[in-house]
């Protein structure tokens, strides 16, 4: 049979190479040497995000109002426990992000618009966002900021002091004295490297230092098969074939 598919593609290889476990797990836009790979997997790890079908992360897709709740508050640790409407007219209470609205609004975490509107497809800024986890973790902040720490963050707005908090916390990727660029949009790359420096920090119970547990090479004797070179002919793969191959790494070949 001259077709192969994937699946056997990836099975043959395995059978090969015994001592190698292979993942379909890893996000292919998210490369280990990304700064937010480790907060990625541990966010993936604990469910508070997750990727999509074709095994894309999209770290620099925008991140909205009502995805950053439902992420820092699973990551957080909050229970959902009130059923008592949000009272926004732009909120649909039966959709997934209806609980953590609710939550959120009970708690008098988020606020809406004049218009009695919440907006929870509006892109989430740098500001709010940082705000919203002072406000879930229960930040110890100053009431006023007494100097400027960004060239474009007024000591009198309102975010100064969560943006100073979070400074003097290392929870911020900008360092101080440069531009902060408060109501620019977070990305899910940002979102989740904000959020994982914050949780280790704030919330009792949560692992220090996260690693992704590798899986354990198999136990005993592994089947193995010798192929003929021709079955690959018809194959091409998907990215170039590494050269070099370390002992429990994860490998993935798509073809």
């Amino acid at each position: 049979m001259k077709k192969i598919t994937r699946t056997t593609i990836l099975l043959l290889i395995a059978a090969a190479v015994p001592q190698f476990s292979l993942a379909a797990d890893n996000f292919r836009d998210v490369p280990k040497n990304s700064r937010y790979k480790t907060a990625i997997d541990y966010l993936t790890e604990i469910k508070a995000i997750k990727g999509y079908d074709n095994q894309y992360f999209q770290p620099v897709k925008k991140v909205n109002r009502a995805e950053f709740l439902k992420i820092a508050m699973i990551a957080s640790k909050i229970p959902l426990d009130t059923e008592k409407p949000a009272g926004f007219q732009d909120i649909d209470e039966q959709t997934w992000y209806g609980p953590y609205i609710r939550k959120a609004v009970k708690e008098k975490w988020v606020e809406g618009y004049p218009d009695k509107s919440f907006r929870p497809e509006k892109s989430v800024s740098k500001a709010e966002a940082l705000k919203i986890l002072g406000k879930i973790q229960n930040w110890k902040i100053q009431s006023e900021t007494e100097k400027q720490i960004f060239q474009d963050v007024s000591v009198k707005e309102w975010h100064a002091p969560y943006i100073e908090y979070a400074l003097q916390k290392n929870y911020l990727e900008e360092k101080q004295g440069k531009y902060f660029h408060p109501n620019q949009s977070l990305s899910r790359g940002q979102t989740s490297l904000l959020i994982y420096k914050t949780v280790r920090s704030e919330i009792p119970g949560t692992k220090k230092d996260f690693i992704v547990q590798k899986p354990k090479p198999p136990e005993g004797k592994v089947p193995f098969a010798m192929v003929e070179e021709k079955t690959f002919n018809q194959i091409t793969l998907e990215s170039k074939f590494p050269t070099i191959f370390y002992k429990d790494e994860l490998y993935i070949f798509r073809g």
